[in-house]
């Protein structure tokens, strides 16, 4: 016993101990005189026989043994007496928590603008730093290359291997030795090749024309064909499955989803046809071919010690099993995924939030799940306004936001009343001009420092400030049109120079800090905020549990959009068609905007 108590005392040596690591010693070390022993009647009977040592044996036992959240309580506490920094930053207690929890599965919600890449990578340091695991056997996951390339440049040569999923699932594929090399299509190829076979088919095949019509035309049912196929993939779904989904939808959708699959089903044999034919493969198959590779390797082939993945609120089925297959794997790496349930925006491509509420037994392991909750991005009334518009939906988490900056972040609404006669100008073009001239007023020569950026519910919502045929008008103009989004300019005419800014849609806002804040198009109606257009029924039939909460995805949405300013957010929006989110956070903003709006 006095052997297994001197392994014990050193495994919970100053670190988090997590459930794995106990089970495993009691397992190795344990003394056989104490397996399925009660310590605590033990205790009781080295006290009755005046045996002080034994008692106090057994007596530390029990607390090591019985008590382990208890002890890792404690070691929280302490760290967080000391000092933690990330790139010159100071971690908060809640950060810190995050970061030396070591339990066999992390769950960490945080907060916009929280700092969720720095306790990542304060994360990684303390695997590698403090732990001491090999860099090359720790394991980050992120979902754009985007983070991917920030967080590479923020890590310098770490050694850490930090990827996307998608990344990730082709480097097990081209590692895979089946005597013939498989290439991967290039970017817009399950486009073209679907437009392609649709194409071909439209001069001999009798009455696909007139059929496409039920769909809006070839255009609206190509991005129909190519969305249902990729959450087939995304959800893993076979054509069988997708053909029993269909038969229990109602009697019309039913009607029109057969004729959809009549199409649906020989292009997708057509296309997989193509692949095989040419030894190709797409990013729809890359994650579950290499989810079956992994899971027929040999246990232990994959050596990662920690795997830690960002976005956990994206996670959609097919990357969940991916995930699942890694650690499956490595039976003893840990996991520590970090997200932002209220900002979960990509249910249209399978993200599904029921991995977070199902967390522990979606990977199987003991979890530790914690919180985030200060803000560094915006002040106060940004933090508790947005909070409270979140929370009305009760399945999202019940997290607290805390603000950390002490200056103000209004949220501010401009609202146009009418078209003057003869005026041409877009409402949301005038709104925004004259914003911009009152900012100036403000700011003076500042306004020209500050990152400014502006927000719509949809790409076209630029259209909103410039011609679309010109990209521009009068003071308005598009510079250049990236990836990320597009780089705009404005003519402040008191100040006689250009101010530049960004535009992009809101799906694209997420992870972007600016100062100042612009976000259009905040109308009622199928195009404005929130939309009303629903999802196909074709599209519904192949996702996860729906949201029970009306409009859920557009609430996030908008609440991702209102917590990107660091100094203002203003929302444009027409007297006539004021959204019904706007007017729902006009509650809490008072004063002359909520006599205005209400």
């Amino acid at each position: 016993m006095d052997e297994f108590l001197v392994e014990i005392r050193r495994l919970f040596h100053e670190r988090f101990v997590a459930w794995s690591e106990l089970e495993e010693l009691k397992r190795k070390k344990m003394p056989e005189l104490l397996r399925g022993k009660n310590l605590r009647l033990l205790k009781w009977r080295a006290l009755l026989k005046f045996d002080f040592s034994l008692h106090a044996k057994y007596r530390e036992l029990d607390e090591y043994l019985n008590h382990r959240e208890k002890k890792n309580r404690a070691f929280i506490k302490n760290a967080q007496k000391k000092t933690f920094e990330i790139e010159g930053n100071k971690l908060d207690a809640e950060q810190i928590a995050a970061v030396v929890a070591c339990e066999d599965a992390e769950l960490i919600l945080a907060s916009a603008g929280s700092g969720k890449s720095a306790s990542l990578m304060a994360k990684v340091n303390y695997i590698v730093q403090d732990l001491k695991i090999p860099a090359e056997q720790v394991l980050v996951i992120a979902f754009t290359r985007k983070v991917v390339k920030e967080l590479n440049a923020r890590m310098g040569s770490s050694g850490v291997e930090i990827c996307t999923f998608h990344s990730f699932g082709n480097k097990i594929i081209k590692n895979l030795d089946i005597g013939e090399e498989l290439k991967l299509v290039p970017d817009g190829f399950l486009e073209r090749t679907m437009e392609k076979i649709l194409d071909g088919w439209l001069l001999n095949e009798k009455n696909l024309e007139k059929d496409l019509k039920e769909f809006g035309g070839r255009e609206s049912f190509c991005k129909l064909l190519i969305s249902t196929f990729r959450l087939m993939k995304n959800e893993q779904i076979t054509l069988k499955e997708f053909r029993a989904r269909i038969a229990k939808m109602k009697d019309g959708e039913r009607e029109r989803a057969e004729r959809f699959y009549k199409y649906y089903a020989r292009v997708v044999r057509t296309y997989g046809k193509i692949l095989r034919d040419n030894r190709l493969y797409d990013f729809s198959d890359m994650l579950n071919w290499a989810t079956r590779i992994i899971q027929r390797m040999p246990a232990g082939e994959l050596r990662y010690q920690y795997v830690l993945v960002d976005e956990v609120q994206d996670l959609s089925l097919s990357k969940s099993l991916l995930l699942k297959a890694i650690l499956n794997n490595c039976k003893k790496a840990k996991l520590f995924a970090v997200g932002d349930d209220w900002q979960s925006i990509y249910r249209f491509a399978g993200s599904n939030l029921g991995v977070i509420d199902d967390f522990e037994k979606t990977f199987g392991r003991v979890t530790y799940k914690g919180v985030i909750r200060r803000t560094y991005r915006f002040g106060q009334p940004t933090a508790w306004v947005s909070e409270y518009f979140i929370r009305r939906n009760p399945q999202q988490s019940k997290k607290r936001v805390e603000a950390f900056k002490k200056t103000r972040t209004p949220i501010e609404v401009c609202v146009s009343r009418k078209q003057m006669k003869g005026e041409k100008e877009p409402l949301d073009y005038r709104m925004m001009d004259e914003k911009l001239e009152k900012l100036y007023q403000e700011f003076g020569a500042e306004l020209f420092k500050k990152r400014v950026q502006v927000i719509g519910r949809y790409n076209r919502d630029v259209y909103r400030l410039v011609f679309k045929e010109t990209g521009k008008y009068e003071r308005a103009e598009i510079v250049e049109e990236k990836e990320d989004g597009i780089i705009m300019r404005w003519w402040i005419e008191k100040a006689n120079q250009w101010l530049e800014m960004a535009f992009c849609s809101m799906h694209k806002s997420k992870g972007i800090t600016r100062d100042i804040v612009f976000v259009v198009n905040m109308n009622s109606g199928e195009k404005g905020m929130p939309s009303t257009r629903a999802d196909d029924p074709m599209l519904s039939t192949m996702l996860a549990k729906p949201d029970r909460f009306p409009l859920a995805e557009e609430r996030r949405l908008f609440y991702v959009a209102i917590t990107r300013a660091t100094e203002r957010t203003v929302l444009v929006c027409e007297a006539k068609k004021i959204s019904p989110f706007v007017r729902e956070i006009a509650k809490n903003l008072g004063g002359e905007i909520a006599e205005e709006i209400l």
